[in-house]
């Protein structure tokens, strides 16, 4: 798949079909995450994978926006390896937490399987949660499964080239009711 098709392809799922993701399709995504960039390389960041049943139900009580998703990561940083700028004390462990679950989530689509990136999750409660994450800040979430959408892509492709028809139309009939309009403010006398 070309990175532009990736890329296009790419959108937020808010209904999973609940089959378990294979773990070539796993591996594969944690594999982007550590060939993503960080700063001065020194690869802050701690990743939970939580796929049983268990794991999810923790992160049930950590957000709200979990969408039963089969699988999920847990994307952490460890702020005594990240690197702090020296001139005004910028941790770039967030920042690096932010491009690694980029390229995750863009891993995962290229693997045909769905994503939603979740900021809103409450640090303490994962903390408490998931004792092994101890010193590591949580930062992201992403839900990651096959999307019910997937299953019915057919149907959906004519669905936006419907709308994207209706568009074009309204489109034309906007430009034309400007120069109308235009016309209309500037030569009265053609239309009285």
């Amino acid at each position: 798949m070309q990175f532009e098709d990736v890329l296009n392809k790419r959108y937020s799922v808010r209904k999973f079909d609940g089959r378990k993701v294979e773990k070539e399709k796993v591996d594969a995504i944690l594999n982007a995450a550590r060939m993503a960039p960080t700063a001065k390389n020194n690869q802050p960041q701690r990743i939970f994978v939580l796929e049983s049943g268990d794991a999810l139900e923790k992160l049930k009580k950590s957000t709200i926006y979990h969408f039963n998703a089969p699988l999920a990561f847990l994307i952490c940083y460890d702020n005594t390896l990240s690197w702090t700028r020296p001139f005004d004390g910028k941790d770039c462990g967030q920042v690096d937490a932010a491009i690694i679950t980029t390229y995750m989530m863009l891993e995962a689509t290229a693997q045909g399987l769905g994503t939603t990136w979740v900021g809103y999750l409450n640090p303490e409660v994962v903390r408490g949660n998931f004792r092994s994450a101890g010193k590591p800040h949580a930062r992201r979430v992403f839900a990651c499964g096959i999307s019910c959408r997937g299953l019915c892509a057919e149907r959906t492709a004519r669905a936006a080239q419907t709308t994207c028809r209706h568009r074009n139309r309204f489109v034309k009939n906007l430009r034309f009711k400007r120069r109308f309009l235009f016309l209309l403010a500037y030569f009265p006398c053609y239309f009285s």
